[in-house]
């Protein structure tokens, strides 16, 4: 059952905490002066084409979030304004710049 809004939040982290999880890995990449991201660009030189793209495509779904498509409802209570442009061109053949 969902709490309702307004409540204060209790028990579990505090925000802005981060995983500990998280921090310990981060500890040791920084322990082994280990850069993921160059290690990994490093490395896709040596990988054949198919498997280098497959490996891109893969990587840019944590680099990239996925987009969501937008609903499009023409269900509104008021009427929309209209987009017509009108454009009155001169008439060239009364040789006439302006129009008249």
């Amino acid at each position: 059952m969902p709490r309702s809004k307004g409540h204060p939040k209790t028990g579990g982290r505090k925000k802005g905490t981060p995983n500990r999880n998280n921090v310990s890995l981060d500890c040791l990449m920084e322990t082994y002066s280990f850069d993921p991201v160059s290690e990994f660009i490093k490395n896709l030189q040596h990988l054949s084409p198919d498997v280098k793209s497959a490996s891109l495509l893969k990587f840019f779904e944590f680099i990239f979030p996925k987009r969501k498509a937008a609903e499009v409802s023409d269900e509104s209570k008021e009427p929309e304004a209209s987009s017509h442009v009108v454009v009155y061109l001169p008439d060239n053949k009364r040789g006439s710049a302006d129009g008249d």
